[in-house]
């Protein structure tokens, strides 16, 4: 058993400068391979968290009123604007009646031209 050890010891110091390159370059490998892992997962999880701000924000602005456009109105308490909606229409439908009076109006007076040239003739 004596001899096992010291033949091991002999074949270390035989290949001792690969045996610790080899330790080495394991060491290395080993090292960039836990930086690369913990960057991911720290880079994972600020994604993750940008994200979730991110869609909070804008959530926060669609909440938010939209003073752009006109479907932004106070509610009409006093009134006012269907008073002025109503003055609107009756002036829209005074000035139909008025337009449609003087269409009749001359189509009687082309009727009344009309039959007296026949009966004068």
């Amino acid at each position: 058993m004596s001899q096992l050890k010291v033949d091991k010891y002999k074949e270390y110091k035989k290949n001792k400068k690969e045996i610790l390159v080899k330790q080495k370059r394991k060491k290395k490998i080993e090292k960039i391979a836990t930086w690369t892992i913990t960057i991911g997962i720290l880079g994972g999880l600020a994604g993750a968290v940008g994200v979730t701000i991110y869609n909070e924000y804008q959530q926060k602005l669609a909440s938010l009123p939209d003073y752009t456009s006109s479907s932004y109105m106070l509610s009409d308490l006093t009134g006012v604007l269907s008073m002025e909606e109503d003055t609107d229409e009756s002036k829209d439908s005074t000035n139909t009646e008025e337009n449609t009076n003087t269409k009749d109006t001359s189509k009687e007076s082309n009727e009344e031209s009309a039959a007296d040239e026949t009966t004068g003739a």
